[in-house]
């Protein structure tokens, strides 16, 4: 999860806009070594901002600033598909984060 906090390791690709809005936010964590996912979340985007404080609570040391203005702006613009793709080589992670 560290890689989350590291902006020379993250890219943003570009999503696809969607109708209706997007209504689920998913968040990847798989393993590079292994190919296991560590984490993998699905949160409904009305919870979002909900489930983004339970989780500052168990990692603090992630600043989230970056990542959250890239969700919020990918949101107001109605993207769906993959907005950031986070590789840590240090912590052996890929992150992905979906909205659809």
């Amino acid at each position: 999860m560290s890689a989350l906090s590291s902006s020379t390791k993250k890219s943003r690709r570009a999503a696809t806009r969607g109708r209706g809005g997007p209504r689920w936010l998913r968040v990847r964590v798989t393993d590079m070594s292994s190919g296991k996912s560590r984490v993998n979340v699905n949160l409904p985007l009305s919870l979002l901002e909900a489930g983004l404080k339970i989780a500052g609570h168990f990692a603090e040391d992630i600043e989230t600033d970056d990542i959250m203005n890239a969700i919020y702006d990918a949101i107001e613009e109605d993207m769906i598909g993959k907005i950031i793709d986070v590789v840590d080589g240090e912590d052996g992670e890929h992150v992905e984060i979906f909205i659809g």
